[in-house]
Protein backbone atom coordinates (compact mmCIF):
# COMPACT_ATOMS: atom_id res chain seq x y z
CA UNK A 1 0.00 0.00 0.00
CA UNK A 2 1.66 3.26 -1.07
CA UNK A 3 1.18 6.73 1.14
CA UNK A 4 -1.61 8.04 -0.77
CA UNK A 5 -3.89 4.98 -0.65
CA UNK A 6 -6.78 5.52 2.28
CA UNK A 7 -7.16 1.95 3.94
CA UNK A 8 -10.63 0.56 4.00
CA UNK A 9 -11.86 -1.78 6.92
CA UNK A 10 -12.61 -5.16 6.07
CA UNK A 11 -16.89 -5.25 4.84
CA UNK A 12 -17.83 -7.27 7.87
CA UNK A 13 -16.63 -4.48 9.83
CA UNK A 14 -18.70 -1.97 8.06
CA UNK A 15 -22.52 -1.74 9.77
CA UNK A 16 -25.31 -0.79 8.11
CA UNK A 17 -27.44 1.63 8.71
CA UNK A 18 -31.00 2.14 7.78
CA UNK A 19 -32.98 5.11 8.43
CA UNK A 20 -35.86 3.33 8.44
CA UNK A 21 -38.47 3.57 11.18
CA UNK A 22 -39.50 0.83 11.99
CA UNK A 23 -43.76 0.28 11.68
CA UNK A 24 -45.04 -0.66 15.12
CA UNK A 25 -43.27 3.30 15.79
CA UNK A 26 -45.81 4.67 13.23
CA UNK A 27 -48.48 2.70 14.69
CA UNK A 28 -47.49 3.32 18.21
CA UNK A 29 -47.41 7.48 16.19
CA UNK A 30 -51.36 6.48 14.89
CA UNK A 31 -52.20 5.20 18.21
CA UNK A 32 -50.57 7.98 20.14
CA UNK A 33 -53.00 11.17 17.53
CA UNK A 34 -55.72 9.05 17.91
CA UNK A 35 -55.90 9.53 21.20
CA UNK A 36 -55.30 13.35 21.35
CA UNK A 37 -57.85 13.81 18.40
CA UNK A 38 -60.48 12.02 21.23
CA UNK A 39 -59.12 13.33 24.22
CA UNK A 40 -59.18 17.31 22.08
CA UNK A 41 -62.99 16.48 20.56
CA UNK A 42 -64.27 15.14 24.31
CA UNK A 43 -62.68 17.85 26.12
CA UNK A 44 -64.21 20.39 24.31
CA UNK A 45 -68.09 19.09 24.70
CA UNK A 46 -68.22 18.21 21.26
CA UNK A 47 -69.53 14.55 21.33
CA UNK A 48 -71.63 15.74 24.95
CA UNK A 49 -73.25 18.29 22.77
CA UNK A 50 -74.12 16.66 20.19
CA UNK A 51 -75.38 13.58 21.90
CA UNK A 52 -77.55 16.30 23.33
CA UNK A 53 -79.04 17.33 20.18
CA UNK A 54 -79.05 13.93 19.16
CA UNK A 55 -81.78 12.63 22.32
CA UNK A 56 -84.34 15.85 20.76
CA UNK A 57 -84.44 14.29 17.23
CA UNK A 58 -88.18 12.97 16.63
CA UNK A 59 -89.36 14.24 20.24
CA UNK A 60 -92.34 17.12 19.90
CA UNK A 61 -91.48 20.27 20.59
CA UNK A 62 -93.50 21.02 23.44
CA UNK A 63 -91.21 18.26 25.66
CA UNK A 64 -88.58 20.52 24.28
CA UNK A 65 -89.27 23.87 25.52
CA UNK A 66 -90.99 22.19 28.41
CA UNK A 67 -87.61 20.95 29.57
CA UNK A 68 -85.03 23.75 28.17
CA UNK A 69 -87.91 27.06 28.78
CA UNK A 70 -88.58 29.40 26.47
CA UNK A 71 -86.47 29.70 23.47
CA UNK A 72 -84.05 32.90 23.47
CA UNK A 73 -85.97 33.40 19.79
CA UNK A 74 -87.63 30.98 17.10
CA UNK A 75 -86.68 31.46 13.14
CA UNK A 76 -88.37 30.07 9.97
CA UNK A 77 -85.70 28.40 7.64
CA UNK A 78 -87.57 29.49 4.69
CA UNK A 79 -89.42 25.73 4.04
CA UNK A 80 -91.90 26.37 6.48
CA UNK A 81 -90.07 24.57 9.55
CA UNK A 82 -90.01 26.79 12.73
CA UNK A 83 -86.09 26.89 14.53
CA UNK A 84 -86.01 27.07 18.11
CA UNK A 85 -82.98 29.33 18.99
CA UNK A 86 -81.43 29.15 22.78
CA UNK A 87 -77.98 31.26 23.54
CA UNK A 88 -76.50 31.77 26.33
CA UNK A 89 -73.16 33.41 27.41
CA UNK A 90 -70.70 32.92 30.61
CA UNK A 91 -67.40 34.50 31.50
CA UNK A 92 -64.13 33.05 32.32
CA UNK A 93 -61.34 34.94 34.58
CA UNK A 94 -58.46 33.43 34.19
CA UNK A 95 -55.22 35.24 36.02
CA UNK A 96 -51.18 35.09 34.43
CA UNK A 97 -48.69 35.45 37.31
CA UNK A 98 -46.24 38.04 37.37
CA UNK A 99 -42.37 36.94 37.02
CA UNK A 100 -39.12 38.14 38.76
CA UNK A 101 -36.08 38.39 37.17
CA UNK A 102 -32.45 39.86 37.76
CA UNK A 103 -30.36 40.73 34.68
CA UNK A 104 -27.60 43.65 34.14
CA UNK A 105 -29.81 46.42 35.42
CA UNK A 106 -31.07 44.71 38.71
CA UNK A 107 -34.52 43.04 39.82
CA UNK A 108 -37.03 43.24 36.78
CA UNK A 109 -40.68 41.82 37.20
CA UNK A 110 -44.19 41.74 35.57
CA UNK A 111 -47.31 42.00 37.45
CA UNK A 112 -49.90 39.65 37.52
CA UNK A 113 -52.40 39.87 34.21
CA UNK A 114 -56.46 38.83 34.42
CA UNK A 115 -58.06 38.62 31.32
CA UNK A 116 -61.75 37.99 31.25
CA UNK A 117 -63.28 35.52 28.38
CA UNK A 118 -66.80 35.98 27.14
CA UNK A 119 -68.24 32.45 26.02
CA UNK A 120 -71.06 32.35 23.70
CA UNK A 121 -72.76 28.74 22.48
CA UNK A 122 -76.23 28.92 20.51
CA UNK A 123 -78.18 25.61 19.51
CA UNK A 124 -80.95 25.05 16.99
CA UNK A 125 -83.09 22.67 17.06
CA UNK A 126 -85.74 22.32 13.69
CA UNK A 127 -89.19 21.72 14.32
CA UNK A 128 -91.29 20.35 11.09
CA UNK A 129 -94.79 21.69 10.35
CA UNK A 130 -96.25 18.65 12.57
CA UNK A 131 -94.32 20.03 15.95
CA UNK A 132 -91.42 17.52 15.82
CA UNK A 133 -88.09 18.29 16.15
CA UNK A 134 -85.88 16.56 13.15
CA UNK A 135 -82.69 18.36 13.30
CA UNK A 136 -80.48 20.68 15.50
CA UNK A 137 -77.12 22.76 15.46
CA UNK A 138 -74.94 23.94 17.57
CA UNK A 139 -72.02 26.52 17.46
CA UNK A 140 -69.78 28.69 20.00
Amino acid sequence: MTSNQISRPPVSMIESKTNDISPWVWRMLAVVLLGFLFSALTGCGIFSRNAEISTWIGRPMNELVQSRGNPTSWERDGKGNRVLVYEWTWESTYETPGRAWRDASGVRWTNPKTETILHRERRAYYVNRDGIVFDGKWAW
